[in-house]
């Protein structure tokens, strides 16, 4: 969806009633990448195992924003992958979808949001994470 206006995006915190919501960033390595988005809650300030799973985050994501791309190399994680040479659906369609999928599967709950091309915002086939955890008591 186009827009005729521009967004502003708050970084830091935000009081709400008793609610705290802090929000932080990463870089995603690429399209699989969970710790990447483990990493950006982490900087938002929840305390995380080593190895976390959605369980750990104990229903304190408040959102996860995402911005990605098909690797330019046509690899992913040292295979090779069809996004750039598939002419009935656009890469950007196959980028959203399986890096949404993995963002929710991470914090396991579906709410995401996954923007494309991300030329520039991070390392081929990554790129930036932004999480909102409810850091209140």
């Amino acid at each position: 969806m186009k827009r005729d206006w521009d967004e502003a995006v708050h970084d830091g915190k935000i009081a709400i009633e008793d609610s705290i919501f802090e929000d932080a960033n990463n870089d995603n390595s690429d399209a699989l990448d969970f710790d990447g988005i483990y990493d950006a809650i982490r900087n938002a300030g929840l305390e995380l195992p080593a190895r976390p799973r959605a369980d750990d985050l104990k229903g304190r994501v408040v959102n996860c924003f995402l911005k990605c791309e098909a690797d330019r190399r046509g690899t992913l994680r040292g295979r090779r992958q069809i996004m750039l040479d598939d002419s009935d659906v656009h890469h950007h369609r196959h980028s959203k979808a399986a890096v949404g999928g993995v963002a929710a599967l991470a914090i396991g709950d579906p709410a995401v949001f996954v923007s494309v091309d991300a030329m520039h915002q991070g390392p081929q086939g990554g790129g930036p994470v932004i999480a909102i955890i409810d850091a209140g008591e």
